[in-house]
């Protein structure tokens, strides 16, 4: 996961180190947009990596609005991967005043409208307890963080302590791990 804080990256030297494919932060909310994006996603062609983009979920944002903001910065550069919305508590929001309705309402339409839009699935990477709620959205798939919940996810948040390439070399960036298929 690569986003503004992270600076430099090289992705030829991160594909040589071992990494497979990189999400690079596009969006969050309805108005922020990631500084480095276009620099990091241009740079990342032809780094042999798959690339993937995300939108940061925000709980206080209108859904078109962040609809908008994600469309607005990525434009058809949405990658190999397919398309995250992270989904995380921040400041004020928590799970005892974020309504579970309200959650699978929101995600639910933007997880349609980024599926017909660009013709992808939509990865929701989000905690175990937003997963039951978020389950049964359609053309959805779930990175849940913690390898305990392996058999619902696609991808698998990683600890520090296992953020690792497989040439041993201990990775700066935030890694998860590919529990699917590859697709032929």
């Amino acid at each position: 996961m690569i986003n503004q804080d992270d600076s430099y990256v090289d992705f030829t030297q991160a594909n040589q180190d071992g990494m497979k494919y990189a999400y690079l932060r596009a969006s969050q909310g309805a108005s922020f947009t990631d500084d480095n994006f276009n620099d990091n996603y241009s740079r990342s062609i032809g780094s042999g990596l798959k690339i993937g983009v995300y939108h940061q979920f925000g709980f206080g944002s209108s859904i078109k609005g962040q609809e908008k903001n994600f469309v607005e910065s990525v434009g058809n550069n949405i990658g190999d991967l397919p398309i995250e919305i992270r989904i995380s508590y921040y400041g004020n929001y928590n799970s005892h005043n974020v309504k579970p309705k309200k959650l699978f309402n929101d995600v639910n339409e933007m997880t349609a409208y980024l599926y017909h839009k660009y013709h992808r699935p939509v990865l929701l990477k989000t905690n175990q307890r937003n997963y039951e709620i978020l389950k049964k959205i359609p053309h959805a798939q779930f990175a849940i963080t913690g390898k305990q919940h392996a058999k619902n996810s696609k991808f698998i948040g990683l600890s520090n302590a296992n953020q690792i390439y497989d040439n041993g070399k201990i990775s700066e960036y935030e890694m998860s791990a590919f529990n699917g298929n590859k697709v032929k």
